[in-house]
């Protein structure tokens, strides 16, 4: 991976000098993360750098069928202020685990994610432009894709995240019109968060809590993949805050998770300018300029109330969309 794309991302992260960094990685290629510890030792940070073989971990159940994770790992991570975590391929258990061997590899996730997010002045989250990363999407669209909205002038994005805040702060009703959509809700309009370099990579939106029941009326998504799977042209009906489809595939998708995973969640506006096409990949997608995307599911890490083990958001192109009657976008443009 291109050495100017690496510091490109660490500049944006933003961080003060001299923060405790641990940094987890999830891959086999030690000259990439080296590259990535030595940005971030440049910018004069203290890292502490963990990795995560998979034929490692594979190798080493076999002796007692169980994945072990040391104290002095967890111990070293938890103590640290900034935590990032940087998958070159999706985290999945190795294949051929099952069992008590399966429960042990989830057990260790969880230890993992607690440690990485709990009591941290900032989580982030990097998935690199990689093939493996790529899923469904034709592999060398899903890397140059990531790979530009990785560039990104940062200062600028965080720029034109605070104009859009102060057009929004406060505001109570929200309308979005485009083809076969027309939707109303309110939303919590005082906390708005802003992803502008230390949250997902690729960065670029600020969104809120809506008030799940008050929305209603239609929304139109011409494409969504998650994980393995895609879904074309799914209309939904939205009626207090429930998400509705006839798609018999996605009800069916979504019956495979448990808790509120067809209720509204999430409002965002994407912001990051050299995102030019959608490509299916939602946390790619959804930091397109112009774009807005709703969740549906969880929503408890923004200090909501849906409670679900899923979080999808639903990614479109809008032609119009108000804020208590005032245009944030119009003839599918961001007004600022």
């Amino acid at each position: 991976m291109d050495k100017a794309l690496i510091n490109n991302v660490v500049e944006g992260f933003n961080l003060p000098k001299n923060k405790m960094i641990a940094l987890n990685f999830w891959g086999e290629d030690k000259s990439l993360i080296k590259k990535i510890e030595d940005a971030l030792t440049q910018k004069g940070h203290n890292v502490y750098v963990h990795v995560i073989n998979l034929s490692k971990i594979k190798k080493d159940a076999k002796e007692d069928g169980i994945v072990h994770l040391s104290d002095d790992v967890i111990t070293a991570i938890a103590s640290s202020e900034v935590s990032i975590d940087v998958f070159s391929h999706p985290v999945k258990a190795p294949e051929g685990f099952e069992g008590e061997t399966l429960q042990s590899f989830k057990m260790m996730l969880g230890k993992l994610f607690h440690a990485m997010k709990n009591e941290k002045e900032t989580f982030i989250q990097w998935r690199l432009p990689t093939k493996e990363n790529a899923g469904t999407i034709d592999a060398d669209t899903y890397v140059e894709a990531i790979t530009k909205a990785c560039m990104v002038d940062y200062p600028a994005l965080r720029k034109r995240a605070d104009l859009v805040e102060k057009l929004v702060y406060g505001k109570k009703k929200v309308h979005i019109k485009a083809p076969n959509t027309d939707l109303t809700f309110e939303i919590y309009g005082n906390k708005w968060f802003k992803d502008v370099g230390f949250g997902d990579i690729p960065a670029g939106e600020i969104a809120c809590l809506p008030k799940t029941t008050t929305a209603n009326g239609t929304f139109f998504v011409p494409k969504l993949r998650f994980r393995e799977l895609t879904f074309d042209n799914l209309n939904f009906k939205v009626e207090n805050g429930v998400f509705k489809t006839d798609n018999e595939t996605f009800k069916t998708f979504l019956d495979g998770f448990e808790g509120d995973t067809n209720l509204f969640a999430e409002f965002g506006l994407g912001l990051n300018d050299q995102i030019e096409h959608l490509i299916g990949n939602q946390l790619h997608d959804e930091k397109k300029l112009h774009t807005v995307h709703l969740g549906i599911g969880n929503n408890q890490m923004f200090g909501g109330e849906n409670h679900a083990n899923m979080h999808i958001d639903l990614v479109i192109e809008a032609q119009e969309v108000y804020v208590d009657d005032a245009p944030i976008i119009k003839d599918s443009k961001l007004v600022v």
